[in-house]
């Protein structure tokens, strides 16, 4: 809004508009039209007298949206900031991206181990003997680590406690492997 639409405000070069007329609020509705002011000139008064008086304001009514301000002088727009360079590619980082995808794919594989001697998989079919003889050596330093290794069912059910630990062991293994890779990939700090 500039400043010769805001309503209470007048313009110090701006001829007087006369008394303001008090409008009901919005949620009164009023049949007839406001009162002329007395000091208001009447509609058979000479021309010129009108020519200086601004317009009456229209009936109360639904508000509606002040019009769109005229286009003004385009003002300079601010020129945004290049974005940052992307960062190379660094030996580090080739190599966290390599160490967690294989932990990824090893995470995956002992997580179907535990769920599948869960399940009482056939150890016959290919798949499920592949994943069990796939995941063993990674199992097996974790085997007699504690007294009870596996919790059988009533019907053959194994929960297999040595993946479950091997599974979290080798999630510590993958996370301290990319700490460490991580000191060697800090960018040098601009001052």
């Amino acid at each position: 809004m500039t400043d010769a639409n805001r309503p209470g405000e007048s313009d110090p070069g701006a001829a007087d508009p006369g008394p303001q007329v008090a409008q009901p609020p919005e949620s009164q509705s009023v049949t007839e039209p406001p009162a002329a002011p007395a000091n208001a000139p009447s509609p058979d008064a000479d021309e010129p007298a009108m020519a200086s008086q601004p317009p009456s304001p229209p009936p109360p009514g639904p508000i509606a949206a002040p019009p769109p301000a005229a286009p003004t002088a385009a003002a300079p727009r601010p020129v945004a900031a290049p974005p940052p360079a992307p960062r190379r590619r660094t030996w580090p980082r080739t190599l966290i991206r390599l160490v967690t995808f294989l932990f990824g794919i090893l995470q995956a594989l002992l997580i179907l181990r535990i769920v599948l001697l869960l399940l009482i998989a056939n150890p016959d079919n290919e798949i499920v003997s592949a994943i069990l003889k796939v995941t063993e050596p990674f199992v097996a330093p974790f085997r007699d680590m504690f007294q009870l290794d596996e919790i059988t069912g009533d019907r053959g059910s194994i929960l297999d406690i040595a993946s479950i630990v091997a599974l979290i062991a080798w999630t510590l293994v993958e996370t301290l492997i990319v700490s460490l890779l991580r000191i060697f990939d800090r960018q040098p700090r601009r001052t």
